[in-house]
Formats: C-alpha cells, structure tokens, sequence
C-alpha cells in the first residue's frame, strides 16, 4: 500500500506517506512554501516511486509544479522531501500529488498493467502568511499479485484478494427441481497470519433489467446458506427476476510460498430466470482491508481501492450471458479509487467464519408428556444451545390427524428459541412423491407455524434424476410458508453434487466409533459453509464428549448431536436425550 499525508511548514506542508512510516519531520521552510515528504512504501519489491507535485492558488493559477523521484529526493527506499512554495494572495491553493510510475530494482519500471492507478489525488487548503496549515492524503495502491487464488489477484497493501464473476455451471435448483445456469460472484483475499483481521466488504447485489418494474436486490449477509424470498432476496413476487440464491462465507488456513497466509472469502451465487428480461446486469461493490473499518466506511481522507461488478447476464433478447469475468479484464469486474474527501460506506462486513458446530440438531423421536412432572422435552427446552433445531416425529411422518399434544411441544419449544422441524421418510427416491408430499402437506395442516421438513432415507450417489426429484420436494416444503428450514438426511458423506439440493446434509449418522474412525470426513464438505452440514453421533461416552465435539468443529459441522443413547436392543438411539445434555450444550453453545 502507498500511502500519502500532508502537514504543515511556514505556510503549507505536504506529506505524502507510504503504509509504515512514522510521523515525518515537519522541516524548517521561508513563508508561503510547501514541503512535500514521501515516506518508504511497503509494496512488495517496489523500491521507487516518481511523483507530480502540483500547487495552484485559489483562481487555479499554476504556482508550480514538478517531477521528482524518491531515489533523488529521498532515502533511495522510496521515501522523498520536496520544498515548494504557495500562493498567500490567492489563498485557497490546491495540492495535487500524482503517482507516475512505480520501480523496482535500480531502474526496472513496474508495468501499468501490474498496477491501478488512482489518478491525481487533490484537495484544497488555505495558503496563509505566518501560519502552519496541515492537509493529509492516504493512497492504497491496488497492484496485481504475483500468486492468486484464482483469475486475477490484486496485491492491497498486505492483501492479495482474488474477485470475479462467472457463469459456467448448473450450480442452483430452480422451482421445479431443475439445476439452472448459475452466476457466482467470487471475492476472496488472503492476508499473513499475524494480521490483525482481514475483513471483506460487500454492497448488496442489484441485478438490473430493462422494462421491469423492480430491481432484484439479494443481501450477501443473509447466508450463509441458501436464501429465501423476504430472507436474503428481494424482488417482485409476481415476476421474479432471480429464481435462488445462495451465500458461501469462510475461511482457511493455507500456505503460500512457504508462508502461512488465511484466506477468507465471500461468495454468492445467483439464479437468473432465463428470457426474464432484457439487459439485465448484476452491480455491486466490495473492498478489503487488515483492519475493521469503523461503521464499514473507509478512512476518511483516503483515496482506497473499490472493486466494482457491473456485469451484463443476458442480451437484448434477454438470452443469459455466461461467462469468465476476472477482475481487471476489461468486461465487467474493475477497480477504481474512493475520492479524497468521500470515504464509502459499504452495506455489510464479513471477516469469514469459523466453522465451529456451535447448536444441536436434535431427533426428538419421544413424546412430548407436557403434562407430566418429568415432561420429556423439558431439558431440550432449557438446555439446548441458541439456534438448536428439534425434530418432530409423531408417528414416523406427521399422523392422521393433528395431534395437541405436539401442538403444545410445538409451541414450548419454538418459545424456548428451538426451530422445529418435521420428519418425513422418503425411501432413498423410492417413495412415490405425492406420498411425500402429502406428508408435508399434512404437517402444514396440523401445525401451520413449523419451520421446516426433515427428509430422512435419502441417497448420496451422484445422481442427477434423484437430485431434481429430491429438490422438487425441497420445492413444495418451501412453498408451505415465508421461511422454511430443509435438512436431507443421508447419514453419510454424498457426491458434492447434492449439496444445495436443500439447506442442511446430515453427512453422518452413526456411533462414536464409526465417527471416530471415519476416513470420509470432512472431505469435500471442508470447502462450503458449515452451516449446510450436520453430524448425528449416538452410543457416545460421556468421557469421549469433548472430543467428539472437537472432531466435529474440525469436520466443519454447524449442526452437531452426541448421544449416549444406544442404538441397541431397540434399533433406536433418538429416543432419549443424552443424560450430558447441559455439558454438550455449553461445549457446543459456548464456542
């Protein structure tokens, strides 16, 4: 990063400052002068810099202006002092400083291509007789990387972040279960591991069509997770321009050239119904820092890099438009500069996640005896880590009738902050779909505030018939209400294919031991958000809890449930609760 700051001499100091410099020496100067000191830059390998200083009066008459070079008036790092002077007469003077070129070795000239440059950088300051008067500049330069993630990287500061937009894959199910063209925004940086934070910034993302009457708007802080209508994506209900939507955030421990470095990302995926409408483009905006911007602004008196995407996705005819788009190639993803005197304001922040399990998914396959002095659902209830979902299962699917006794379980457990779900057994695709559906059906009938469908029985192959027969059901458990919560339950690692197909894969549904030994975990699950994961573990130990839990924060599961119910004598391990349940909440809630 290059910084610039400018203080005061005799009558008007510049000081234009590079990322680690100190405080520069305010030098001895005549009345109406101007004193112009870079400092060292930090950029990789850059060892020069040639700078056009440039002060005018108050009518915009040049005062003076000039080239110079750090090696000639400086410390041959980088770093330069210039004395200059200022008209008093005409006293609202500008100072511009603009950046020429930047070197690296003796004389090689870093290529503009490597390179943005913000341009001259002004602001206007009082030329007064007699006194000190202080103006400041701040410059990041944004510098191509010379390793990314992926595309195109640029160096910011210590930064090396990596952005695009792509269409190339099926990648979201649409409302009839078909997986359709797919645009992914990618935003990735990476910084050294004794950063403070790296932390990335993003605007929603408006996707813009001629002739129709609302812009799409989807909040990249809604996920992670597929988001819903109301919850993440806004548009109009009646002629929708985006048919899903999806948040992917996080983070990774990674080494670069022999160097640890952390990278956080934050991707979202958006659907676009196709011949919907006609020159439709997605725009947004995003940046980086090593540092949390107060209230997501950039420093004031800074001239900061900004990532823009404004990227077409459908023609005239409104045909989709897939393709690569890196930053800086010319076609959609660019970089510019925030003005001087404007800092910009992002929408939302994101430092990545953790992955941590941090709640229980709870298969509640007992009665719920509200009744009774030892009300069986009363230490879930009270003791179940915030966000926690329970499963309800009144007669392996939702019964013939409503029944009140889950009516009254529902409502405690939803008051106590639990989301409830229903189970509904789905025969690995066997089961006819009308039955299935009819099952979700009656749970909405019976229970009209659940909050979501458990679909138990469900296959892992790579399949894709399966996969848009299962995403049709995840379709009709939406179409219940505003916000629907669905988990497909395997019970063991699928083909990356399935995931997105709903919002939860139970990826494992076994003993410790088998969880202990498992050579499939995490596998590729290690590369999305933990929260699209969960982990069901009984005929656990009450010694090996701790552990499990652990292994299961490493095997990037959001949704944990350890048990030392049995699976034998009666081949159900879910029909009690684990009698450490208050130990395991707080290892899983106090993460």
């Amino acid at each position: 990063m290059v910084r610039a700051s400018v203080g005061a001499v005799g009558v008007l100091w510049v000081v234009v400052m590079g990322a680690c410099a100190g405080e520069a020496p305010v030098p001895s100067g005549a009345v109406q002068s101007v004193a112009i000191v870079v400092a060292p830059l930090t950029l990789d390998g850059v060892t020069n810099a040639s700078w056009r200083l440039t002060v005018a009066n108050g009518s915009d008459e040049l005062v003076w202006t000039r080239d110079v070079d750090a090696d000639r008036f400086g410390d041959g790092a980088g770093s330069l002092s210039f004395v200059g002077p200022c008209d008093a007469d005409d006293p609202n003077n500008s100072v511009t400083v603009e950046l020429l070129e930047l070197y690296r070795g003796a004389a090689a000239v870093v290529p503009t291509g490597e390179y943005v440059n913000p341009g001259p950088l002004s602001q206007r300051v009082a030329c007064v007789a007699n006194a000190d008067v202080a103006v400041r500049f701040e410059v990041t330069i944004a510098r191509a990387a010379e390793q990314g993630f992926f595309d195109i990287a640029l160096d910011l500061d210590d930064l090396f972040c990596s952005a695009k937009l792509d269409c190339q894959q099926a990648l979201l199910f649409d409302a009839g279960g078909v997986r359709r063209p797919t645009f992914v925004l990618g935003f990735a940086c990476t910084a050294d591991l004794t950063a403070d934070a790296t932390v990335l910034y993003l605007d929603d993302l408006v996707i813009d069509c001629d002739g129709a009457a609302e812009d799409a708007t989807v909040d990249p802080s809604a996920g992670p997770g597929l988001l819903t209508a109301g919850g993440g994506v806004s548009q109009d209900a009646t002629d929708p321009l985006v048919f899903s939507a999806a948040v992917y955030t996080g983070d990774e421990q990674l080494t670069s050239g022999g160097q640890g470095a952390g990278k956080v990302y934050w991707n979202v995926a958006v659907g676009i119904v196709a011949d919907r409408g006609a020159n439709c483009h997605l725009r947004t905006h995003g940046t980086a820092a090593a540092e949390v911007f107060t209230a997501n602004a950039t420093p004031a008196l800074t001239s900061y890099p900004v990532i823009a995407w404004d990227v077409a996705l459908t023609d005239g005819g409104g045909q989709l438009l897939c393709a690569n788009h890196p930053v800086g190639g010319g076609d959609g993803v660019s970089v510019g500069y925030t003005p001087l005197t404007a800092p910009r304001t992002f929408a939302h922040s994101s430092a990545g996640s953790a992955g941590v399990p941090q709640a229980m998914l709870i298969p509640a396959y007992f009665y719920p005896d509200w009744w009774n002095g030892t009300y069986s659902w009363t230490p879930m209830l009270t003791g179940a880590p915030t966000g926690s979902v329970a499963i309800m299962n009144p007669n392996s699917g939702p019964d013939a009738a409503v029944n009140p006794d889950y009516e009254v379980a529902l409502a405690d457990a939803q008051a106590a902050g639990l989301t409830v779900i229903g189970y509904v057994w789905t025969d690995y695709g066997a089961r006819a779909a009308a039955l299935v559906d009819a099952d979700i059906d009656a749970y909405y009938a019976f229970y009209p505030d659940l909050d979501g469908i458990f679909f138990d029985g469900t296959p892992s192959a790579d399949d894709a018939p399966l996969q848009a027969w299962y995403a049709a059901r995840v379709a009709h458990a939406r179409a219940q209400a505003v916000t629907v919560l669905t988990v497909l339950n395997p019970g063991t690692l699928t083909a990356e294919s399935w995931y997105g197909v709903a919002d939860v894969l139970t990826v494992f549904e076994d003993d410790a031991a088998a969880y202990v030994g498992s050579a499939d975990l995490p596998g590729w699950t290690a590369s999305y958000p933990a929260g699209g994961f969960a982990h069901l573990i009984h005929d656990a130990a009450s010694a090996d809890l701790a552990s499990l839990v652990a292994l299961g924060e490493a095997r990037n599961a959001a949704l944990m449930y350890v048990t030392d119910d049995t699976y034998l004598p009666d081949y159900n391990p879910w029909d009690t609760l684990p009698s450490y349940l208050a130990a395991e909440s707080a290892l899983l809630g106090g993460r």
